[in-house]
């Protein structure tokens, strides 16, 4: 059980991973800033770039992306 624990920290504390929930975070925040656009058209904006990438980076840059644009909505409400 540790192995498998400390395999998926190992998975997610790679650069490339966490350089893509970076950018994925980047992404959400600026168009959830922008007023009309919300999470759900990011989250259809980024989809096809994950196709490209592997398993584990697209998953966290569309996590990147749902939570940016989450507190990017909540800003722009002020």
């Amino acid at each position: 059980m540790m192995q498998d624990l400390t395999s998926a920290l190992l998975m997610f504390g790679d650069p490339y991973s966490l350089l893509s929930l970076v950018v994925g975070v980047f992404i959400g925040t600026v168009i959830g800033a922008i007023p009309g656009l919300s999470t759900v058209m990011a989250i259809s904006i980024a989809l096809p770039f994950t196709f490209s990438l592997e398993p584990i980076a697209g998953l966290l840059l569309l996590i990147g992306v749902y939570k940016g644009g989450c507190t990017a909505e909540r800003l722009a409400l002020f």
